[in-house]
């Protein structure tokens, strides 16, 4: 619009300017003067096109900052989304860890009843060969009722003894499951400070790329950091709930094993029978497997020697297959003689023909004309050269006879090879049925062992399960080489379908050959060749679109057989990864049977050797394949050669039939002295003709560099193409961005709109004047302050313009900045929420150290009502012993003081009353040592939890610390950003009132404008011509 204005105004111009000034001097004046308005016009042309490419490269640069915030804030919604994976995944880790800790403790608690009812049933056994011992060695009745009274104070102190003995090694126990479960926690703890601190260390280099936006991306560190925190908080809490809880119920379950022991006393005895009876029958298992153990050997060794066959064999078929390649590119080469044989007979063929065309002419033109005997000596010289050139083709012949010979002679050295190869693959063949048989003799042998194993023991049923299993995956894996040889099959058929294409295509070269060699011999015109050229350019393209199709096919049919072949592994892998877990729950829960498993490692060998076995068969099947393509391919060379011996046979006797013709020939050589100008006349003909013939070579040499053209054309489409692709997507990224920027020119239409209002107006006003103008001085200087006053529009106009630019860069920045304190204040609200949540927790962290501090005395007293216990019970034990050296006394005085054993039996009845007080006392502080354990178990708890609760409010306090840094961090920015803010309020508030002085200013010279248009309309000179008045 400026520059058509300017135009415009340029235009006016120069029509006022020769309309107004008449004289030379005056022109030449104008002229310079317009020429300088021209030059300052195009210097103003060019500033506006320098600033329409400043603001080109701002808004490329504006997208590439977009470009890069978009790739920055990908980046950090991929490194949330991977810190939460990680956080899932580190949560699942532990919950597995605590599933494995139940288990353990629980087996192990197993394990702990299981050695204490087998010491107590060691303990009962002993004490009944000693009370058999103490029976036999009985004389009196009245010793006998002592020794027994005494062997049952002695049986019920060993029994509060091995009572005390086995809580002691529960308390051990479980404190070393307290220790083991306080080890795992620091490492978890470890862990996680390791896994924070590995995030901190990313946030710290995500905040070093992002210097920009360093408030909004520490906001939004932080929020993921503190929810982080309270997960892990709330984590660690509930983590350690359920160790106290199962800890609890571990403390239950020892009373219940307390309370049950007595009752599984009665039964042990009988488990002892059957635990040796058991214990028998796995002594005879053992026998059993290493006896299979011993017959597993020698198949070992035969699978070895197998193994052995099969490497031999297979380096055997390389070596054939070498020998075969290399047969191949002998029959290959022959197959290259044979058709350059056959070009060269071709072209003999031509040249008879040709020669008996000539003899035929000269014989007719020897009937009918008669020549001069001046060319005789000619004649004879051209028979001469006859009669060399065919002396020369029969050398030729001869040549060509002995190539055919020697290729027999190959031929026949192929084929005996070939039987020879099929002679050594016939015998191979037989080696693999012999292998066959005793891999099948091998599996029944397997299978027998198997049904004996199943027979003999009762954990058949699981090896069973495991066998059915394995048959699964073997079935699968079966499936799964029927579909590979499928899609084997599938690529022989796309081969052999390629390899027809190929040799229809080759047949289409001979063929072409074989039509440029007709061409040749024939000597056609140029159009039947061109039309013979455009009816095989369609079947090549045909061919070609084929071929292509068909790689594509080939190369589909090896992507998907890929594909497949990595299903197929990662099938196999997962089903080995799931029979190896298979194998190690076997061996956790079966570790008697490692006999057993070494025999299914066995099989599994064999099995593995079987399947080589049939990956061979299959190997062996598809040379079999070649070997009858290339039969097939050695038939079809035997074919060729017998035509070409056909061929020999016509050309022998087309011989024979040139040695007639030489004969008749030396008869007629008076008569063809007469064909001198015939001959001359044939000769430029054949030049003609030769000359014909290396045109169509040319341009059959040109059509090959046309192909060569067209397929280089072909790849540069295909690049093209991918060039396309990605211009088409950054096409669609550029419509974006042009969406965009049509928004923007959305908000400017109307400014331009006002400035198109005003030009307009300028233009009226300018065509009024340059009408109105006369050849007075008055109007002229008139004209040049118009000039002047137009120019500094122009000026105004041009900061009115970076003026509105100005003011659309500090509007967008204002939105921006305002998005940005909405953004910062949202992020202090949520972070003021988070400090007020951190305050409560802070709170109820103090009113459990406070709950702690009151547990931690209730600690100290029941330590003392311990250690009071633990005096007891030392007590209570002398006391026992004292009883013991009361009874041995006894004891010494029974054959002294015979007459004294009812003195003696009221004092037993004394000890034993002794002993019960004594036993009460001592479950009495056995219950108390129990309670004491339950309470110092929980105090230990307590204090755990304590130690977890001040190592959380460490970090809470480090966290908040963090906080109101960040906070002080927000509020500095956010206060520097409302002082920006005011400061572009006061530079909008400047250019508002700058923009209304000149609208003042515009208004005014409006006016003035006006007042000069007034004052223009009433003429001062007539004009005195009529161009003028026009």
């Amino acid at each position: 619009m400026i520059t058509a204005f300017f135009a415009v105004l340029f235009v006016g111009v120069i029509v006022g300017y020769l309309l107004s000034n008449r004289t030379a001097s005056d022109d030449t004046e104008e002229l310079e003067a317009l020429d300088r308005e021209l030059r300052s016009l195009q210097a103003s042309s060019r500033q506006y096109q320098d600033q329409a490419e400043l603001l080109a490269s701002q808004l490329k640069a504006a997208e590439a900052e977009l470009v890069a915030s978009k790739g920055v804030t990908d980046n950090l919604v991929s490194a949330n989304q991977e810190f939460d994976q990680e956080h899932q995944r580190l949560n699942r880790q532990l919950h597995e860890l605590q599933t494995k800790l139940h288990h353990s403790s629980a087996h192990h608690a197993k394990q702990s009843r299981e050695i204490q009812e087998l010491r107590v049933l060691l303990e009962q056994n002993a004490a009944a060969q000693k009370q058999a011992k103490q029976l036999k060695l009985q004389l009196d009745g009245v010793t006998r009722e002592l020794e027994a009274r005494s062997c049952n104070a002695d049986d019920a102190i060993g029994k509060l003894v091995a009572q005390c003995e086995s809580l002691d090694r529960e308390k051990q126990s479980k404190s070393d499951l307290v220790a083991k479960l306080e080890a795992d926690l620091s490492e978890i703890e470890k862990h996680v400070e390791e896994l924070q601190s590995d995030y901190d260390q990313t946030s710290a280099q995500l905040g070093e790329q992002q210097s920009r936006n360093e408030s909004l991306v520490i906001a939004n560190r932080q929020i993921p950091r503190l929810s982080d925190a309270r997960d892990q908080a709330v984590s660690k809490i509930g983590q350690l709930e359920k160790v106290v809880k199962t800890l609890d119920q571990q403390l239950k379950e020892a009373n219940n094993a307390c309370d049950q022991m007595q009752k599984q006393l009665r039964t042990r005895a009988e488990e002892k029978q059957t635990l040796n009876f058991e214990i028998d029958q796995r002594g005879q298992r053992i026998t059993e497997l290493e006896a299979l153990a011993t017959q597993l050997h020698p198949l070992q060794q035969k699978h070895a020697a197998v193994t052995a066959d099969l490497t031999s064999a297979n380096n055997e078929l390389n070596k054939l297959r070498g020998e075969f390649d290399t047969q191949a590119e002998r029959v290959a080469s022959v197959g290259k003689q044979l058709e350059q044989a056959n070009a060269s007979l071709q072209a003999e063929r031509a040249e008879k023909d040709q020669l008996q065309k000539t003899i035929q002419g000269l014989r007719e033109e020897l009937k009918s004309s008669s020549l001069v005997a001046q060319d005789r000596d000619r004649v004879k010289a051209e028979l001469v050269e006859s009669l060399q050139k065919l002396t020369e083709l029969e050398e030729q012949k001869a040549a060509v006879a002995e190539q055919l010979a020697r290729n027999e002679s190959l031929l026949q050295t192929a084929h005996k090879q070939l039987n020879a190869f099929d002679s050594e693959r016939q015998q191979l063949q037989a080696n693999i049925t012999e292998r066959g048989k005793i891999a099948q003799e091998l599996r029944d042998r397997i299978a027998e062992l198997t049904q004996e194993a199943s027979d003999r023991n009762r954990i058949a049923a699981d090896l069973t399960d495991t066998q059915a299993k394995l048959q699964a995956e073997q079935t699968q894996s079966s499936q799964l080489q029927q579909s590979l040889q499928h899609r084997d099959d599938e690529y022989a058929q796309v081969r052999k379908q390629l390899e027809s294409t190929l040799a229809s295509l080759n047949q289409a070269q001979q063929k072409n050959a074989a039509v440029a060699a007709s061409l040749a011999s024939v000597q056609a015109d140029k159009d039947k060749l061109n039309q013979q050229i455009g009816e095989l350019k369609p079947s090549n393209a045909q061919l070609r679109q084929s071929v292509a199709d068909l790689q594509t096919k080939l190369a589909q049919a090896e992507a998907e057989s890929q594909q497949q072949l990595a299903q197929n592994a990662d099938q196999l892998k997962v089903q080995v990864e799931r029979n190896q877990a298979l194998a190690g729950t076997l061996q956790q829960k079966q570790q008697e049977i490692s006999g057993l498993s070494a025999q299914l490692d066995d099989l599994a060998d064999v099995r593995t050797a079987l399947d080589d076995l049939q990956k061979t068969r299959v190997e062996l099947e598809a040379a079999t394949r070649e070997l009858g393509t290339e039969r097939l391919e050695n038939r079809k060379a035997n074919d060729a050669l017998q035509r070409l011996q056909a061929q020999n046979e016509n050309l022998n006797e087309e011989l024979e039939s040139l040695r007639q013709l030489k004969q008749q020939l030396i008869e007629t050589t008076a008569d063809l002295h007469k064909q001198t100008q015939t001959c001359a006349e044939l000769r430029r003909s054949l030049d003609a003709r030769q000359q014909k013939n290396d045109a169509l070579t040319s341009e059959l040499e040109i059509l090959g560099q046309s192909k060569i053209d067209l397929d280089k054309a072909q790849e540069e489409i295909r690049t093209q193409r991918a060039t396309i692709d990605r211009l088409t997507d950054s096409v669609a990224q550029h419509q974006t961005h042009n969406q965009s920027l049509t928004e923007q020119l959305k908000q400017i239409k109307p400014l331009q709109k006002d400035l198109a209002k005003t030009q307009a107006q300028l233009a009226t006003v300018q065509a009024d004047l340059m009408e109105e103008r006369d050849d007075n001085e008055t109007l002229e200087e008139v004209v040049a302050k118009q000039k002047q006053e137009h120019r500094e529009l122009v000026a105004e106009l041009k900061v009115l313009q970076q003026l509105q630019q100005k003011l659309e860069d500090v509007s967008s920045k204002l939105a921006d900045e305002l998005s940005q304190n909405d953004k910062l204040r949202k992020a202090s609200t949520a972070l003021l929420a988070e400090n007020e949540t951190l305050h409560e927790r802070c709170e109820d962290l103090d009113l459990i150290q406070s709950r702690l501090e009151a547990m931690q005395a209730e600690f100290s007293v029941k330590s003392d009502q311990l250690e009071q216990a633990e005096l007891q019970r030392d007590r209570a034990i002398d006391a026992s012993h004292a009883l013991r050296d009361q009874h041995n006394v006894l004891q010494r005085d029974v054959d002294k003081r015979s007459q004294t054993i009812a003195e003696l039996q009221r004092e037993q009845t004394r000890a034993q009353k002794e002993l019960a007080k004594a036993a009460q006392e001592q479950a009495k502080t056995n219950d108390q040592l129990e309670r004491q354990v339950e309470l110092t178990n929980r105090m230990k708890a307590d204090a755990e939890l304590r130690e977890q609760l001040e190592l959380q409010m460490q970090d809470l306090r480090a966290q908040l610390h963090e906080a109101k840094g960040h906070l002080k961090r927000i509020s500095d920015e956010y206060d520097a950003s409302l002082d920006a803010n005011a400061k572009a309020q006061e530079q909008v508030r400047e250019l508002e009132n700058r923009l209304h002085a000149s609208t003042a200013q515009i208004r005014e010279m409006r006016r003035e404008i006006g007042q000069m248009s007034d004052v223009a309309n009433k003429p001062d000179v007539v004009p005195f011509k009529k161009e003028d008045a026009a």
